[in-house]
């Protein structure tokens, strides 16, 4: 996940796969009807998913069927080349204050402390051609299937970060353009709707346990004192939405499990850049 300056809690997974444990079923019936849309076979063929054949957590079949089931909208813009999974375990390191460095450190799961909880699960690259996600320690809980839901959760909020993270000027966002119900957009139009949903407070701020880890930069003071850091919050909350819209569902500390119902206008937005047409010069 692309981070600025979060703290330690903000990788403590145990929230996290606590919620997915206590409603593991949803997770699982919204996984299996995801799987189910395949509609980009040729896009999922192209990606490269590398050594998920022996990732213990889980296949790289289910990587490709994943790749398969994404939007239309997203795929035609997603400069996603390769899936990789790292054995080991990602440790952030963190400041005096609490604060990450920005550094990491790679751990093998036998050498990981069983009473630390702080991982960082995937990240994409700059260039948004590559997802890297790690292995999740065991003993973070003693459910095996919460571990193989969170991952899932994990992938698709990078996979949409590969839509956008080599394109974050005005000019390179309104070239995504789309066409829905008639009418055409382009990217930077549809974050300028969304940002102005966020900041308008009509709905929960944050969607995630994750995505509120941002929420006290997304202010306009935030906003003018340092727009790159204002742009990352709002791009982790939409990545959040995009797993929340995908699934229905998403840890979160609000406790509620239908995000059609919990955040109705954030879902049809989403619904609406998902379910349009993407319009490129090919």
């Amino acid at each position: 996940m692309n981070t600025e300056q979060p703290t330690a809690s903000a990788f403590d997974l145990r929230p996290h796969l606590e919620f997915v444990k206590a409603h593991k079923d949803k997770f699982k019936a919204a996984i299996a009807e995801l799987l189910t849309r395949k509609t980009q076979q040729e896009f999922a063929a192209s990606i490269e998913v590398d050594a998920f054949n022996e990732y213990p957590q889980y296949q790289g079949s289910f990587i490709t069927s994943l790749l398969t089931s994404m939007p239309e909208s997203l795929v035609a813009f997603s400069d996603l080349e390769q899936v990789w999974s790292d054995k080991h375990i990602i440790v952030p390191e963190f400041s005096e204050d609490g604060n990450w460095t920005k550094k990491v450190e790679n751990v093998s799961p036998e050498s990981y402390p069983e009473d630390q909880y702080e991982v960082l699960v995937g990240y994409t690259s700059e260039k948004g051609d590559k997802i890297i996600q790690s292995v999740i320690p065991e003993h973070f809980t003693d459910d095996p299937e919460a571990i193989w839901i969170y991952q899932t959760h994990v992938f698709l909020h990078e996979f949409f970060h590969t839509i956008e993270v080599n394109k974050r000027t005005v000019e390179q966002r309104s070239a995504m353009r789309f066409s829905y119900k008639g009418q055409t957009f382009n990217f930077q139009e549809w974050l300028d709707e969304f940002e102005v949903l966020l900041l308008s407070g009509e709905e929960p701020e944050s969607v995630s346990y994750y995505a509120s880890v941002y929420k006290d930069k997304l202010n306009s003071t935030y906003k003018n004192q340092d727009a790159k850091g204002y742009t990352t919050a709002l791009m982790e909350q939409i990545c959040e939405t995009f797993v929340a819209y995908q699934l229905n569902i998403i840890s979160n500390p609000n406790a509620w499990t239908n995000f059609k119902e919990a955040a109705n206008q954030k879902w049809t937005l989403m619904d609406k850049l998902c379910q349009a047409h993407p319009i490129t010069n090919s």
